[in-house]
């Protein structure tokens, strides 16, 4: 008998391949499931990404969707802010553009003792004979108070900001003739408050020179220098009507007005300066190079003895 050059235990050659062909079947398997497995979690950590950034995106539109609400509300509970409803005049065009925001219902700031003004002004029309009933004509100066008003800068030209209410005569009277004088009123004019603060020049058969007559305090024709301006302007100063016995008088002329909500604030220039002489019974002009003398409480009319004395 011939001996078989295979041992015994030796598989065929058609055995190899099937055991080569089963072993790449199985690292195939291996590898694809092991592929599969990646891609799932890769896809799953998409998903859960997508889910996550997708609640994210949710809770974002809600938190939005709730501001909206509290702008709404707060918006439907703040004061409107509304401008007054006039007619365009010819000293609009010089004013500055203002955006006016409305406040919420805020607390006053602490009351100061601040000096008490008034200004005068004059009218703004020509008056001819003919027109002897016009307003002009019937009131050819009017006068208001004053407190909200301050010097704004020290060296030449020297500029003052003054805030009148809307819709006075006073201030229709300054804005449109673009001069006035401003009287620093004296601590025995606390009586003028009522008369030039609380009345209205538009009042019909009310005039605030009788009245400031009545208790003691006459009006007089200002007159003057008006520090070489124009010929026109200072006649107009020459013309306007002052208090008698204040403690100075300012002459303002104004280069530009502002909005400012229930106030119009006009920037002023300072023409001259002058005081009441007592012993001349006369106002008198206040040199370049004089020193003016301080106006404080003991002299001048403050808000705080107002104040004290339950005038405001």
């Amino acid at each position: 008998m011939k001996s078989s050059s295979k041992p015994g235990n030796w598989p065929s050659s058609k055995s190899l391949g099937l055991i080569r062909v089963a072993s790449l079947i199985k690292v195939l398997f291996v590898f694809y499931s092991n592929l599969l497995a990646s891609c799932s979690s890769t896809i799953a950590s998409l998903i859960g990404y997508s889910m996550r950034g997708g609640i994210q995106m949710i809770k974002l539109k809600i938190v939005f969707v709730i501001l909206v609400v509290a702008a709404v509300k707060v918006k439907a509970k703040r004061p409107p802010f509304t401008k007054t409803s006039q007619k365009v005049r010819p000293h609009d065009k010089d004013k500055a553009p203002v955006i006016a925001f409305a406040s919420q219902s805020i607390p006053p700031p602490p009351p100061i003792s601040v000096p008490v003004y008034s200004l005068a002004a004059p009218a703004f029309e020509k008056i001819s004979p003919k027109e002897e009933e016009t307003e002009a004509a019937i009131n050819p100066t009017s006068m208001n108070i004053i407190t909200f008003c301050t010097p704004v800068s020290v060296a030449p030209p020297k500029l003052w900001t003054i805030s009148l209410y809307t819709n006075t005569m006073t201030k229709e009277y300054f804005f449109r003739s673009k001069v006035g004088i401003l009287q620093l009123l004296d601590k025995r004019q606390s009586s003028l408050i009522p008369i030039l603060g609380k009345r209205s020049g538009y009042e019909s058969d009310y005039s605030k020179e009788v009245e400031c007559e009545k208790v003691g305090f006459n009006w007089r024709t200002f007159g003057g220098d008006c520090s070489g301006n124009e010929e026109d302007e200072e006649d107009v100063f020459q013309s306007i009507k002052v208090i008698e016995n204040c403690q100075s008088y300012i002459k303002f002329h104004i280069l530009q007005t502002f909005d400012a909500g229930d106030h119009e604030v006009a920037l002023c220039q300072v023409l001259g300066v002058s005081e009441w002489d007592d012993e001349a019974n006369s106002i008198v002009d206040l040199q370049s190079d004089s020193i003016p003398q301080a106006k404080d409480e003991d002299v001048a009319l403050y808000t705080g003895y107002l104040r004290k004395e339950g005038i405001i």
